[in-house]
């Protein structure tokens, strides 16, 4: 219940942003078109250090294993730190085409802009505008040449249009101003690129600098990205999983069962099986098997409930007893109170996914905890790429790791004299998990086995009573 009130006393407080954002997200949503994945898809994700972090993959990984546990599919993060366009042509074949992907999702545009080019120091006589200029057209001829080599792979691409630069926040990073905007064109040519050439289309710019734009007229340090005005944290992750699976038309409800009670005992349900039904006009219980779990939300995303309408759009597990005598009732799953409601409210309609304790909700953490542990071991293999893409010439790729020592540390004092602190625990990452590879790739793999055991939902009785506190009747 505590966590009912805190969502609702939430809404309250920003239900001026929600209010107009679903109507400009309904248009944004409209422009695109997508499927949910099925069975047996194999999903990469190509990009740059946005995507390398894994973040908004995470978020549409784990809807996919709570929503539809039985469909197994399988994510490959295809992201690498610094990459432009060119990059991902060159390691095409070798970090993407070798997973055998089905669906391959793209965002690219942030590096390929060339952020240098907008600084302050940057003086408008050096041919400035001529330059950017040159970079985002290689950026169209780069992205055009793209679809068509990802093509020979799979007909089921996705273009999306790249997360924000935030040049208006007030913060220390320079402001870079003019960055958001190439990008704002970068997505406008991947339109048009996926109007041409077929493919699906998400637009996470729009999403997030609408945002920004909203919050920021009310407090000026306002970002959904971070305090380097270029990698979005949690929320900012979260935001575009959101947006992704909008754009897929995924399924909103985890379960529903509408019961009435008025002329008998008529139900309805949706993604669940009921048996063992019993009635009277103050108590309501039967056994029930749900195709789906809640989707279980991290701490660090629930800022991202101030700004768009998840739980009402893609995490709705719906209970309601229509017909029920006034007055209050517990409603216990497997004969633990999970809430307490009055008539009214449960005419109106529980969503279980509000609720903390439910058995389902506990199921669901357990498969969250274990797609965390997915995501960081994704990233040690992520960063073993970022160092031998952007820092290791083929060469050296295996070398024995003790050799390399004297080549990171000549590339501290030159490519990385500015960002000393990164690249040491960059490359000592790097030293400790290149031996480890292929031991990281099976713990991958068996990770990946105990997600699809863990998800299985199991049944459970519902059962809905007078309020063991409260049985007054009004």
């Amino acid at each position: 219940m505590k966590r009912v009130v805190a969502v609702l006393r939430l809404a309250a407080w920003c239900g001026f942003t929600l209010a107009w954002f679903l109507s400009i997200n309904r248009a944004i949503a409209q422009q695109t078109a997508g499927r949910p994945y099925k069975a047996g898809d194999r999903v990469a994700f190509v990009g740059n250090s946005i995507t390398q972090a894994g973040g908004y993959q995470h978020f549409i990984y784990v809807y996919y294993i709570t929503r539809y546990p039985h469909d197994r599919i399988t994510f490959y993060n295809c992201g690498v730190g610094g990459d432009v366009a060119s990059d991902v042509l060159g390691r095409l074949h070798e970090d993407v085409f070798s997973w055998q992907p089905t669906h391959i999702n793209v965002m690219l545009g942030m590096n390929d802009v060339n952020r240098m080019l907008y600084e302050k120091a940057i003086s408008p006589e050096n041919g400035i505008e001529k330059r950017r200029k040159a970079a985002l057209d290689r950026y169209a001829r780069d992205i055009e040449l793209l679809v068509q080599r990802l093509k020979s792979q799979t007909s089921h691409i996705t273009l999306i249009k790249p997360s924000v630069y935030d040049d208006k926040a007030e913060l220390e990073e320079e402001h870079r101003h003019g960055v958001n905007d190439a990008l704002k064109w970068c997505g406008d040519h991947l339109e048009s690129v996926s109007q041409r050439q077929r493919t699906g289309l998400t637009d996470f710019w729009t999403i997030m600098n609408t945002i920004n734009e909203s919050a920021q007229q009310k407090d000026s340090r306002f970002t959904i990205v971070g305090g380097d005005r270029v990698h979005p944290g949690v929320v900012g992750h979260f935001i575009m999983a959101y947006q992704f699976l909008k754009t897929q038309s995924v399924d909103r409800y985890v379960s529903r069962i509408d019961i009435d009670l008025v002329d008998g005992s008529h139900i309805e349900t949706q993604n669940c099986h009921i048996e063992d039904f019993e009635s009277t006009d103050s108590t309501v219980s039967f056994r029930y098997l749900e195709r789906s779990l809640p989707y279980p939300m991290e701490k660090a995303a629930y800022e991202g409930l101030r700004h768009v309408p998840f739980v009402e759009d893609l995490n709705q597990q719906r209970i309601a007893v229509n017909g029920i005598k006034h007055g209050d009732y517990e409603l216990r799953i497997d004969n633990r109170t999970v809430g307490r409601f009055s008539a009214m409210q449960l005419a109106a309609g529980i969503n279980l996914a509000e609720l903390d304790g439910t058995p389902q909700a506990e199921q669901s953490k357990l498969v969250l905890k274990a797609a965390l542990d997915l995501k960081a071991i994704q990233a040690k293999l992520r960063l073993l790429k970022r160092v031998e893409y952007r820092d290791l010439p083929r060469a050296m790729w295996k070398m024995p790791i003790d050799s390399l020592k004297g080549y990171f540390e000549s590339l501290l004092q030159t490519k990385y004299a500015d960002r000393t602190d990164f690249a040491t625990k960059l490359f000592e990452d790097y030293r400790i998990n290149k031996p480890r590879e292929k031991a990281l790739i099976q713990e991958m793999k068996k990770k990946e086995e105990e997600i699809y055991k863990l998800n299985i939902p199991v049944y459970h009785r519902i059962t809905i009573c007078s309020s063991v506190k409260d049985k007054r009747l009004y």
